[in-house]
């Protein structure tokens, strides 16, 4: 919104408003601070048009860097897809088997891409938990990249998309470990592991007995971080999700 003052324009430049349900409050005194500029340059003068013209530039220059944004992502997914090709095709040639036919190498096998659904870790199962924070998730080959990778790797928790953006995994500490390691080569603005919390079972023990979580990944949306508090704070963890 704009409002004019009395004195408008000899004395007083106009005031700025931008406010949006959509956009973080960073984003908003972007495009204000675009328009102020703009009126700056034209003291005692009217300057509904400039101004009007710096917003809409200041709205076309973010749009713009989400989609480099995007670009940037979907070019460094295509070069993980590619690794993960690789380390699948030198990793079965390379297995060896022992007398029975079964594999010689112990614990999960985290091959990024051909990770299997079952699998067998030698002792006693370690379950780990991650909170995950990242200044926005928005893109929706990052939201996807989020769900897929957590289905391959059998680890569940909860999405919060928009700003900020927060990830709580939980699962097999090996595979957290690769969940993580993907997502962080990644191009973002800002992401960082907030909390960290790891649990050794008993010999024998069943690792889905030990979770708090629902097995799958589940998406909230840009508004529900309250109810992401709700879901960590019922399933006893709310000083993980403190964290963020």
């Amino acid at each position: 919104s704009v409002s004019l003052p009395l004195l408008y324009p000899q004395c007083d430049a106009p005031k700025f408003c931008v406010v949006s349900g959509e956009l973080p409050p960073s984003r908003c005194e972007r495009i204000a601070a675009s328009a102020r500029t703009a009126a700056e340059e034209v003291p005692g003068q009217e300057c509904l048009f400039q101004v009007v013209e710096a917003a809409r530039e200041s709205c076309r220059e973010q749009i713009a860097e989400d989609k480099r944004e995007e670009l940037e992502f979907l070019e460094t997914f295509q070069r993980l897809q590619g690794i993960q090709t690789e380390d699948a095709i030198s990793g079965g040639e390379s297995e060896e088997e022992d007398g029975d036919g079964a594999s010689s190498s112990s614990g999960p096998r985290v091959v990024m891409g051909t990770f299997p659904v079952e699998f067998r870790r030698a002792g006693p199962p370690v379950l780990g938990r991650r909170l995950l924070y990242s200044h926005h998730i928005r893109a929706e080959s990052k939201k996807r990249a989020i769900l897929e990778w957590a289905a391959e790797l059998g680890l569940g928790g909860y999405s919060k998309v928009g700003y900020p953006g927060v990830i709580v995994v939980e699962g097999d500490e090996q595979c957290v470990q690769e969940y993580v390691s993907r997502l962080q080569r990644l191009r973002w603005k800002h992401f960082v592991v907030r909390g960290e919390q790891i649990t050794e079972g008993r010999e024998g023990g069943d690792l889905d007995s030990m979770r708090a979580l629902p097995r799958r990944m589940s998406q909230l949306g840009p508004e529900e971080m309250s109810q992401l508090a709700s879901l960590c704070r019922q399933a006893g963890l709310e000083d993980l999700f403190l964290t963020s």
